[in-house]
């Protein structure tokens, strides 16, 4: 039988490589590589984790690693529509949106995600607005009207970062244009 040491040693020892192992699919997720099947098993289980910036990390890694099983992709949407529809303005907002810039656009075809696009490019951070233009974008090179507009009142936002950001966009979705 373990003492209680022992126990508490053996639980820090697991949390430790719990964390280690949720740092490497962090970094595999963004630099574009595939996680292993732990590593997808991990972020299936921090899908439901209490801390927001995890729940982005875990959905933007199983929505943009191409080799994610369907079953994991549909928790990992519906998990991402929940975040959307709770944490405009929260804690993990900021995480969010780099989430939505860095994830397949087929995965973010939804009314929840375009809301909270609609709605932090209202924000009082400039660095949210920047941003949603980005995410904007991806919605106007789809024909969303709103998104176009929006893309259009960014170009005179008061940040000059946001200006540069909308005005890269709509010089982007004019070409895009031409070239469909």
């Amino acid at each position: 039988m373990q003492g209680r040491g022992e126990e508490v040693r053996a639980h820090a020892s697991a949390v430790s490589r719990d964390k280690r192992m949720f740092a490497q699919a962090e970094a595999n997720y963004l630099e574009g590589i595939s996680l292993s099947p732990a590593q997808r098993a991990l972020m299936e289980a921090r899908l439901c984790s209490a801390v927001g910036r995890d729940v982005c990390i875990a959905c933007g890694a199983l929505l943009r690693d191409p080799a994610t099983p369907r079953h994991q992709k549909k928790l990992a949407r519906k998990a991402l529509r929940k975040l959307c529809l709770e944490h405009s303005g929260g804690s993990a907002t900021g995480e969010l949106s780099v989430t939505l810039l860095l994830v397949p656009f087929r995965e973010l075809d939804n009314e929840a995600v375009r809301r909270f696009a609609y709605e932090i490019i209202r924000s009082e951070r400039f660095t949210l607005r920047a941003n949603a233009v980005m995410v904007l974008q991806r919605f106007a090179e789809h024909g969303d009207k709103r998104a176009r507009a929006l893309l259009q009142l960014a170009v005179g936002d008061e940040n000059p970062k946001v200006r540069e950001n909308a005005t890269i966009a709509a010089q982007n979705l004019r070409r895009y244009s031409k070239n469909r």
